[in-house]
């Protein structure tokens, strides 16, 4: 019974959570439900925190709740490991398809012919290490070009739409 209640309220808090949305010109920046934000207020204050949910024109963190005509600047911490991540990826994928090719072209250029297991048990060697050098490689030149992302308000005329209707919600 303990668990049937944790998970209604947690689908409850998903139903219910509403995304923080900031409008530039023709640009959108979605904050989503329990994603890392800083609030830096008027008077030059740092809130730092998980956005919950915007409600009366005021900004529920976890901790705190502010006011939306108080806030001067809204600023995305960027994750480091998951740029790292991302550089991962690609720069594993891009090892392994440099070395499946090479091998295609040694293959089809050598004189002395391979029969397939010995091709297929030499890429199943090479290939992790591949992935491995050329991921690691690119996860730490990825995890050096981190940038937090900003976005001042009324100042780069960016700013905080309250009046956004879901599409299951009509307006009266």
């Amino acid at each position: 019974m303990k668990h049937l209640w944790f998970i209604l309220l947690t689908s409850f808090s998903l139903v219910w959570s509403q995304d923080l949305t900031l409008k530039k010109n023709n640009q959108t920046a979605i904050i989503a439900y329990n994603q890392p934000i800083e609030i830096v207020t008027k008077n030059f204050d740092v809130f730092s925190g998980r956005y919950q949910k915007i409600e009366n024109n005021s900004i529920f963190l976890e901790d705190r709740i502010i006011a939306i005509d108080k806030v001067k600047e809204i600023i995305l911490p960027h994750s480091r490991l998951k740029s790292a991540l991302k550089g991962f990826v690609k720069g594993g994928l891009t090892c392994v398809g440099l070395t499946l090719g090479g091998m295609v072209v040694i293959a089809g250029v050598s004189s002395a012919e391979l029969d397939s297991g010995e091709a297929l048990l030499f890429a199943m060697f090479t290939t992790p290490f591949s992935v491995l050098i050329g991921g690691g490689v690119n996860a730490i030149r990825h995890s050096n070009k981190t940038v937090e992302v900003s976005h001042k308000i009324d100042q780069d005329n960016w700013r905080i739409v309250t009046d956004i209707v879901s599409p299951t919600r009509k307006k009266r």
